[in-house]
């Protein structure tokens, strides 16, 4: 820390590193709210890309089902 930091009182640090100002109500510099920002957002993305998956595999998985078994194709030809 140098003399800058070190003169900045406990309510003007960040709360995630404590070296730099904080400036909003949050209490986090820019850097660490961005770096939460872009945490939580990763976190946001793995939870949506696992249930996307899930949901395109039980559509494939539902597609051919129904061509397996014989539907969607019509025996008197266009319908």
């Amino acid at each position: 820390m140098n003399a800058r930091n070190m003169a900045l009182p406990a309510g003007k640090r960040c709360a995630d590193c404590g070296l730099l100002r904080a400036g909003d109500a949050d209490g986090l510099c820019p850097h660490c709210r961005l770096r939460r920002m872009l945490r939580n957002g990763l976190r946001h993305v793995d939870d949506n890309y696992a249930a996307t998956w899930v949901m395109l595999a039980t559509i494939a998985s539902a597609l051919l089902l129904t061509l397996l078994l014989g539907g969607g194709i019509s025996q008197n030809g266009l319908v």
